[in-house]
């Protein structure tokens, strides 16, 4: 089975997995990893651990401000974090 097809095959049997959004990214395909990580956020908007990934990746794009607004959700589901700790 080619490559890709190997992972869209795992992409269908782990849709929502944080470990595989996190492999996602590091093979740069970070496009992919955000649209992954909005959809798991619909899903469970209390995910601090998908919001922190999906704010690295989009300080890895430049998107400072989208950055901080995850990073900023982060922090309000665990209060006691800082945003320097993000």
């Amino acid at each position: 089975m080619p490559y890709e097809q190997q992972v869209n095959s795992l992409h269908s049997l782990l849709p929502f997995n944080f470990l595989f959004r996190e492999a996602l990214a590091k093979m740069s395909k970070f496009q992919e990893s955000i649209l992954d990580a909005d959809t798991a956020i619909e899903l469970n908007p209390n995910s601090a651990e998908v919001y922190f990934l999906r704010g690295q990746i989009k300080m890895i794009l430049k998107r400072f401000e989208e950055a901080m607004w995850d990073f900023k959700k982060v922090q309000q589901l665990y209060p006691g974090i800082s945003l320097s700790e993000c």
